[in-house]
């Protein structure tokens, strides 16, 4: 009998917990919401689709700026915490002309991450075209992005969150 109580009341603990743990979880609504202060005010919303094939689960929620041709993806996790941020100006190119150094192109980077620790930057030519790709990281987020070289245009960026991640 003792066992039998015992283990009602862990299936009701485990239960409640789970009840609580859910009412947490942010919706679909919540998700946008939140990923909307990642992008510019007034671009227009495309999607906002729930992963839930991962070992943890998100909503992806997309934006496009007709103005800059400019799609943006953020990916926020049931907890409300923001797992990614992408930004990808379509219209955007490298240039011929090379008039900006590697440590010019950290110090534009500097301005938003002030504490980046650079991995990798190359100066790259395609189709006769010059950017800079860069990967650099802090305590709170791992960054890749794609400047072009002339006038430090942000053509390309993503970044990871460390610090979101659910445990």
């Amino acid at each position: 009998m003792k066992k039998q109580i015992m283990a009602v009341s862990a299936f009701c603990i485990l239960t409640f917990n789970s009840i609580v743990f859910a009412a947490g979880d942010v919706n679909a609504e919540q998700a946008f919401e939140i990923a909307a202060k990642y992008v510019p005010v007034g671009i227009a919303h495309v999607t906002t689709e729930y992963d839930a094939h991962k070992q943890n689960p998100y909503y992806e929620v997309k934006f496009y700026d007709n103005d800059t041709n400019t799609e943006y993806e953020v990916e926020i996790y049931r907890n409300g915490g923001v797992r990614k941020f992408h930004m990808d100006m379509k219209n955007a190119s490298g240039s011929s002309k090379i008039v900006l150094s590697s440590l010019a192109v950290q110090k534009i980077i500097k301005q938003e991450y002030p504490e980046a620790v650079f991995k990798k930057m190359d100066l790259i030519e395609e189709k006769g075209l010059y950017v800079y790709k860069t990967k650099f990281h802090n305590k709170e987020v791992k960054c890749s992005m794609t400047v072009n070289p002339e006038s430090g245009l942000i053509m390309e960026k993503e970044i990871e969150y460390i610090s979101n991640t659910p445990k």
